[in-house]
């Protein structure tokens, strides 16, 4: 088909003639020396060179790390529902024990810091509503934030529910479940090569949907109306391949956009460079760091 596009192909036979009369050439022989240094041909093979290396890219790429993507794909959809999730699981921890108004975050602080007074205080999860708890995560110091744990302190009476380890784990309990499906979704459970292997294949997933969509990109109006539908009747690897193509088409600007997030989210030092040198600037976010007074009552 791409020679035939191209003009590559003559039936013509053909016969040395005089330059001043090409009407025995056809094709991209018609094409003035001139006009075309590098000449038809050469374009033809640099173009077909250039797409068979997008398609080695596009289908390695999946091939190797079709793993990581599912299993980042379907703890993301847990951690979508994991606070409902939660609640289901553990109703006497991830739910309100006590009626009435929400205590200060102060109080709820300093009661999560008496209750691990030899951790430090790292990030606060307010309850988003009626039905949730406070979420508190602690380090064991105040320059090592590798390994969190967690407290749920009930809204109403600033009292403690429960504890666990928070980040990271391989706790797959009924306490810790959602806990070690995060710990999944942004290590693999394999620590810090894991995380950067997360961040790697966000990247990749970003390349992927670029490369696809440059494989899928048509070449005439009629090519546009193919490529956007499932041709009728078709059946084994011709449907395979319609689906992919269609479907790839249709979800390649989401796929983009969390390849790009999750791997800002993996590596939030250097997305920050990136965006300061672009001239955008990202706050860093604030961090407790150090013990808490216990509430003045005065």
């Amino acid at each position: 088909a791409l020679r035939l596009a191209a003009g590559a192909e003559c039936r013509q036979p053909r016969q040395p003639q005089d330059p001043q009369q090409p009407g025995g050439l056809c094709g991209a022989d018609r094409v003035a020396p001139a006009l075309d240094p590098v000449g038809r041909h050469g374009l033809l093979s640099m173009g077909l060179k250039l797409r068979t290396a997008w398609l080695w890219l596009h289908r390695w790429t999946g091939l190797v790390l079709a793993t990581v993507w599912v299993l980042v794909g379907l703890s993301g959809s847990y951690l979508a529902f994991g606070p409902e999730i939660d609640r289901l699981l553990n109703p006497d921890w991830a739910t309100p024990q006590s009626a009435g108004p929400a205590r200060p975050l102060a109080e709820v602080l300093a009661a999560a810091q008496a209750a691990e007074p030899h951790r430090f205080v790292h990030s606060v999860f307010p309850a988003s509503g009626p039905q949730d708890v406070h979420h508190v995560w602690l380090t064991p110091s105040t320059s090592d934030d590798s390994r969190m744990w967690e407290l749920l302190v009930d809204p109403a009476s600033a009292r403690v529910l429960g504890q666990r380890e928070a980040v990271p784990t391989a706790d797959f309990g009924r306490r810790n479940l959602g806990n070690a499906v995060y710990t999944l979704h942004m290590q693999l459970l394999l620590g810090e090569r894991g995380r950067v292997l997360v961040g790697l294949s966000g990247l990749f997933l970003l390349a992927s949907a670029i490369t696809g969509l440059v494989l899928w990109w048509p070449r005439s109006r009629a090519g546009l109306r193919q490529a956007l539908r499932i041709k009728p009747g078709a059946r084994g690897l011709r449907l395979h391949f319609d689906l992919h193509r269609s479907a790839g088409f249709y979800a390649s600007l989401l796929l983009a956009m969390l390849g790009l997030t999750g791997a800002a989210m993996t590596f939030p030092g250097e997305a920050r460079s990136v965006l300061n040198a672009s001239g955008a600037t990202m706050s860093p976010r604030p961090r407790w760091s150090a013990p808490l007074a216990p509430p003045r009552l005065d």
